[in-house]
């Protein structure tokens, strides 16, 4: 018991040491980190900016952030060319499949948490009330409008992290299928750190927003950027880890 809290604590060093060892000591691995990084920051970069451009001033009182022109597509194809020319540079079949087979699998990776929002929205509520309550008695104390793990003036966000969570689950069976990894830590951990980071960056960008600065476009872009970056960077370890 002592050992594995010990390993627990110690599991933000041993995860830094992998990244700063690898980066110093393999040019393929700071190719391939690039490449993932370039890919789908861009795509994050415009997943927000749609989002930003579509509703920041709607008047709608819930709005989904799982966008197929502005969010799955971009995803697909450039995150499928990050991905591809990553781990795939020499098979320029497996690439052009990646993207093509990609856009549906994306497509139906944001279409499954939109058509069950209700429940998702429900059972991420229920499972984590203390924290929800928690952030709404701070929201009161500081008198912010709103909820701090969404995004104004209705983007559900944090509060979809379940959806999220799905979505992460989605298109790592999807993406199984190519790189034939079907461990644990290959699906479920890029998963998490996508529902995770769902939680998080709403929550730290809507707060930058309040204290420090009041640019609602930077707020949507740096979101989704992070979101997306973060999920790539923890596709990326599980893919490394699995073939070192």
């Amino acid at each position: 018991m002592l050992q594995k809290l010990k390993n627990f604590f110690l599991w933000p060093k041993k995860e830094w040491q992998w990244w700063i060892r690898n980066w110093k000591q393999d040019l393929e691995f700071r190719k391939q980190l690039l490449a993932i990084i370039l890919g789908f920051g861009i795509a994050g970069l415009i997943w927000g900016g749609a989002l930003y451009y579509s509703y920041h001033d709607s008047t709608s009182p819930f709005i989904l952030p799982f966008i197929l022109d502005g969010g799955a597509i971009p995803l697909a194809i450039l995150g499928g060319l990050g991905l591809g020319y990553a781990f795939f540079r020499n098979n320029k079949r497996k690439i052009i499949l990646l993207v093509l087979l990609g856009l549906p699998a994306w497509f139906i990776a944001f279409l499954v948490p939109a058509i069950f929002r209700e429940w998702l929205l429900w059972g991420g509520g229920i499972f984590l009330f203390p924290l929800y309550l928690a952030i709404s008695y701070y929201s009161d104390i500081i008198g912010y409008q709103g909820s701090l793990i969404d995004l104004k003036p209705s983007l559900v966000v944090g509060s979809l992290w379940l959806g999220f969570l799905l979505l992460g689950i989605s298109i790592i069976l999807f993406l199984a299928t190519f790189f034939k990894r079907a461990s644990k830590k290959f699906l479920l951990f890029p998963s998490l750190f996508l529902a995770f980071s769902s939680l998080i960056f709403p929550l730290i960008f809507n707060l930058v927003y309040f204290y420090l600065f009041h640019s609602l476009f930077l707020v949507y872009l740096l979101t989704f950027v992070l979101i997306t970056l973060t999920f790539a960077l923890s596709l990326f370890k599980a893919i490394k880890y699995e073939a070192s």
